[in-house]
């Protein structure tokens, strides 16, 4: 194989981007990276759906997600803090700031009761 030509893509070229899979990702997020090599048309054609989602960002909370697109992932903990709290990064995680309530007229109170 030649290194200089590597892929983000396991299956193709050398560049696996530490590859490691975690048991909590379940085994379909964990073998999507994996669905060409698959020979079962119907596994195979679930597996490409999943890489195709996971290449979105539709599945950021799985820990491949944040060996695959790191800086997105991590852009994304910045405002989702279920996110932050899966990938062990809650210290990117900025609270919103609060704004303040409106509060209601008097006549508006008086029309709704």
């Amino acid at each position: 194989m030649n290194p200089d030509k590597r892929s983000s893509h396991p299956g193709r070229g050398t560049d696996t981007r530490a590859f490691a899979g975690k048991r909590y990702d379940g085994v379909q997020i964990t073998a999507a990276p994996f669905w060409q090599l698959f020979r079962h048309r119907p596994w195979q054609n679930v597996l490409k759906d999943t890489w195709a989602k996971l290449e979105k960002g539709e599945y950021d909370w799985a820990h491949i997600a944040i060996a695959y697109w790191p800086d997105r992932v991590r852009e994304k903990c910045k405002i989702d803090k279920s996110l932050a709290i899966a990938h062990d990064l809650e210290h990117l995680y900025v609270e919103p700031t609060d704004k303040p309530k409106k509060k209601r007229r008097k006549q508006d109170a008086e029309e709704d009761a």
